[in-house]
């Protein structure tokens, strides 16, 4: 994904940009106070940096780090920003069937390994909502029900982190904004002066010269998965890696959503990404089985409610 950049370069868009999270965050802001759009995107950036803290696997002492290292039967209170993860990936394990699992770390570990699947574990290949640990929403603690629990938030991290820096620009009355973070994930607050809304172009991952469509993101987020970097999405049903399907795109009205989903439309079967998007207004789907150089309009799946301005193949 690519803001169109002929159609952005207006005086008083400011662009910031910040590394976290293993990627590069960048903000949008549309003000005239430049000054002002710089203490925006300090505040955005300093709320990026502590919800890493809190939210990556990789860091000892974050949240995540603490509830990986509990043993079964024992209790952690949360913090607000990881209990709400954490409820929210349940909703999405639900919805997708077990295609969206923040417990996928659990998988990767064993993967290869003969005999590492204890025998309350599902067979490989089906679905069970079996829980891996239990959140008490008045208490705000988790309790972790299995051994060698793995969580890991990857990318719906990185949207629940879009989706804070969207409300903490709203809060400083910032009312035309973009943010993405690392091109793979983006959300937009308003709407450019004369556009309606922020304009970009989703490109043939298998060929960055082939565009594919014009969109126009207007308070809505766009997330998108592939393998173009190799088999690093890990299918937690049939537990290998994914290596069939080459791209996914999901459209929600937040990036946290759209991040889960876009993942999750690398594994579910076509039919069930299609029914989703029928029944829930707020999704929308793209994906694209074929690895060619040259795609054509045959070779793309688009749902309802997918919001694209203008098909380009």
């Amino acid at each position: 994904m690519a803001l169109l950049n002929d159609k952005i370069e207006q005086a008083n868009i400011h662009k910031f940009s910040h590394t976290a999270m293993a990627t590069v965050y960048e903000i949008m802001i549309e003000y005239d106070d430049k000054l002002y759009a710089e203490q925006v995107a300090k505040a955005a950036f300093d709320e990026l940096d502590r919800l890493e803290n809190e939210l990556s696997r990789f860091l000892p002492n974050s949240e995540i780090s603490r509830i990986n290292n509990l043993n079964v039967g024992q209790e952690l209170l949360l913090t607000e920003d990881t209990f709400e993860c954490l409820t929210q990936s349940q909703r999405l394990f639900e919805l997708t069937k077990g295609a969206f699992d923040i417990a996928i770390g659990s998988y990767k570990e064993n993967w290869g390994k003969q005999n590492s699947f204890s025998e309350n574990l599902i067979e490989e290949g089906t679905y069970s909502d079996i829980p891996k640990f239990v959140l008490n929403e008045l208490e705000r603690t988790i309790t972790v029900l299995g051994n060698n629990l793995s969580i890991d938030l990857g990318g719906f991290g990185k949207g629940y982190a879009l989706d804070k820096v969207c409300d903490q620009l709203l809060d400083w009355e910032i009312s035309n904004a973009f943010i993405h973070g690392g091109g793979s994930s983006v959300k937009s607050i308003g709407s450019l002066t004369n556009i309606s809304g922020w304009p970009i172009t989703l490109s043939n991952p298998n060929n960055s010269n082939q565009s594919i469509a014009d969109m126009i993101i207007k308070d809505f987020s766009l997330s998108a998965s592939g393998i173009k970097k190799g088999e690093h999405i890990f299918d937690p049903i049939h537990r290998t890696p994914i290596s069939a399907r080459k791209a996914a795109w999901a459209t929600a009205s937040s990036a946290m959503v759209s991040d889960a989903l876009s993942t999750a439309f690398m594994i579910m079967d076509k039919n069930s990404i299609l029914e989703l998007c029928r029944t829930d207004i707020d999704i929308g789907a793209m994906i694209i089985e074929d690895g060619k150089q040259e795609l054509t309009l045959n070779d793309l799946t688009i749902s309802e409610h997918f919001k694209i301005e203008k098909l380009l193949i």
